[in-house]
């Protein structure tokens, strides 16, 4: 049975995690969090998930570690306080065995958003630490099939979150043109103006609630 460490279990982490928990195969899943009393871990935690307080203990026990924090300096600080990485990237342990580094012979699979650079600096430094190279084999492939649809994109470790800004630039100027609409709509019905209730087309009708508040 193959075993994953969740790292980080918000609300991407957690249902990530749940997913896992749920599929076919389940794996013997242990989670991690900086916070221990988060509703989503004692929800995991019933559904056959171990909480690990420690870090350090939660990558040993896993031969996949599932990375999913709010950003790559959150990754860096984390392992930094489980004395398992320094913050500049560099290893913080002294064996030469290249084997008992503590993410030697490890799956990365890194879900965590970010940019391009941020991507291949964290390549980089996990092959000092953890003879790590970007991308998956056979094992994460099978691992992300219940989370859903793997799309290879390059070998460059930077590519996947080059793709990822590019959609989310069209989202981000999506809603700033929604919510520019959304104030020139209550600007005009906060002045008195003809407010036709049950009227907005389109657009307007999936973000009408808003303009209430």
């Amino acid at each position: 049975m193959a075993t994953v460490t969740s790292i980080g279990i918000g609300n991407m982490g957690a249902a990530l995690a749940s997913t896992l928990l749920k599929s076919s195969t389940p794996p013997t899943l242990t989670i991690w969090n900086r916070t221990a009393d988060r509703p989503q871990a004692q929800s995991l935690t019933k559904q056959g998930a171990a909480f690990e307080p420690s870090l350090a203990a939660a990558v040993a026990r896993s031969t996949t570690l599932l990375i999913c924090l709010i950003d790559y300096h959150t990754i860096y600080v984390a392992l930094a306080a489980a004395g398992l990485f320094s913050k500049d990237g560099t290893t913080t342990t002294t064996t030469t065995n290249p084997q008992q580094l503590p993410f030697a012979n490890k799956t990365i699979i890194n879900l965590t958003n970010g940019s391009p650079r941020q991507a291949r600096q964290m390549e980089e430094d996990g092959e000092t630490e953890a003879l790590y190279r970007n991308g998956g084999g056979g094992v994460a492939a099978l691992l992300l099939k219940p989370i859903g649809a793997v799309q290879y994109v390059a070998e460059d470790a930077g590519a996947a979150s080059l793709y990822d800004v590019a959609a989310l630039a069209g989202m981000y100027g999506m809603f700033i043109g929604a919510f520019t609409g959304m104030a020139l709509l209550k600007k005009q019905w906060q002045q008195g103006k003809q407010r036709e209730q049950g009227k907005q087309q389109g657009g307007v009708a999936a973000v009408a609630k808003y303009l209430s508040k």
